[in-house]
């Protein structure tokens, strides 16, 4: 497993601690500073946790197929820990389209891609 990730953090937008972890602590990026070089860190979203959380780790499949894990990750934490408006599927959809610019008809596409398939699979392992 020559390409794995040398740090996997198993985290939850419905988790307080994991919001400051990341969102006020930086705990997160401390981790990535003090890889060695070459080595990478990697989040899986955590699907048992919370009414979306299924909707959510798809969300977070997508944001890691496009590579906007991070304006994504900052999205959900606000909508859903300082906002509190993740409520239904739509929510997610509505905050994922508002954080990356994608459109309607694109989210509905490619959530339900094989990439995203595949990233749901490997997180939910």
């Amino acid at each position: 497993m020559a390409d794995a990730p040398a740090v996997v953090e198993f985290f939850s937008f419905y988790c307080p601690p994991c919001y400051a972890f990341s969102q006020t602590m930086g705990v997160d990026q401390a981790i990535r500073h003090v890889l060695p070089q070459g080595d990478r860190m990697v989040k899986y979203h955590v699907s048992l946790l919370g009414p979306l959380g299924h909707e959510l780790t798809r969300a977070w499949a997508l944001a890691m197929v496009m590579k906007e894990t991070d304006v994504v990750e900052k999205a959900f934490f606000t909508a859903g820990m300082v906002e509190k408006r993740l409520h239904s599927p739509d929510d997610v959809r509505r905050v994922f389209m508002s954080a990356t610019g994608i459109s309607r008809a694109e989210y509905d596409r490619s959530i339900k891609s094989p990439a995203v398939n595949d990233m749901v699979a490997l997180q939910e392992r």
